[in-house]
């Protein structure tokens, strides 16, 4: 769900060269695009070649800018996401309608506790993702010449990911070299457990007085991250769809989320806030035992990363 902070675009280094990421520009048609990359670390003669433009008029026509870092980098995000629900479940056979809205949240929202964990090298990353939450909302059904039915449903669920990914590229966006946009691929998978309780208050001898069920489930996902860079700010998108219908999984779930930060100049910290909505399809079992999980989880999120 989050992405590495700052990771993308240009840096410079106190020389007359251009540097792309931690290297420098050579080549006789450096500006063609048909250049090699010379790490700075190792001696480099100028008699080898010409050196091509200073880096504040340096101008490429190749798209690709990114060099590889050969060293691990890590992000850190602890968050809060602040979910509604929307959908329906069936527990032990019976259905509830589940339906909070963004202004009920904090009526509904008990506890909620996330970190996101990240590291990549070159090309190459995997990421962490945890999130616990407890909500309860309650709903008032009216029977047919009686008072009615109070209803209170209870929810806890764990969600924990774990994914790699591969940096298909970095490109420029605009001139300047201030900005630039990433994409990584993404692969990995999302662990569930969900325990659900419907409590049930009415006319005595209709209904059950409470029924609770817990399931887990495990969705393989596959998808993709865009990180737009302007500057200290970054604007990351991610999506991704899996679940596939296996028999150990959902049908279907998709996860779709966008987030805005900017890095301070204390200590890399970067303050992120964004939106994140989940979609799960979920059945197991028939009649009494049967249970289903089909609903909507978004809400906006909040957070912290330290990037080092």
């Amino acid at each position: 769900m989050l992405t590495c902070l700052s990771s993308a675009g240009l840096a410079f280094a106190e020389t007359d060269l251009p540097v792309l990421n931690n290297y420098y520009v050579a080549g006789q048609s450096a500006i063609a695009g048909d250049y090699h990359l010379v790490d700075p670390d190792e001696p480099y003669l100028a008699s080898q070649e010409d050196f091509y433009a200073a880096a504040d008029s340096y101008e490429s026509d190749s798209t690709y800018i990114e060099a590889p870092s050969n060293r691990w980098q890590f992000t850190f995000i602890p968050y809060l996401w602040l979910m509604g629900i929307n959908g329906e479940t069936t527990i032990k056979g019976r259905s509830a309608k589940l339906d909070v809205s963004f202004g009920d949240i904090w009526d509904n929202l008990d506890f909620a506790a996330e970190v996101h964990l990240e590291a990549w090298r070159d090309r190459y990353g995997f990421f962490i993702d945890t999130s616990f939450a407890k909500i309860s909302l309650t709903n008032d059904i009216s029977l047919r010449n009686e008072n009615g039915i109070a209803t209170k449903f209870e929810t806890k669920f764990f969600l924990g990911e774990l994914g790699g990914f591969y940096r298909a590229g970095t490109w420029p966006v605009g001139s300047g070299n201030k900005s630039s946009i990433t994409l990584d691929i993404l692969g990995g998978g999302r662990y569930w457990y969900l325990k659900n309780e419907l409590d049930i208050d009415g006319p005595l001898g209709i209904l059950p007085a409470s029924v609770s069920d817990s399931q887990n489930w495990f969705d393989f996902f596959v998808g993709g991250r865009v990180n737009l860079a302007i500057n200290k700010f970054f604007v990351p998108l991610r999506s991704d769809i899996g679940g596939f219908g296996l028999g150990f999984s959902s049908d279907i779930s998709w996860n779709i989320a966008g987030y805005i930060g900017y890095e301070l100049p204390w200590y890399r910290i970067t303050p992120i806030i964004g939106y994140r909505a989940l979609y799960d399809k979920y059945k197991d079992g028939s009649g009494d035992n049967r249970f289903v999980w089909d609903a909507w989880i978004t809400g906006p999120q909040v957070g912290v990363g330290i990037y080092f």
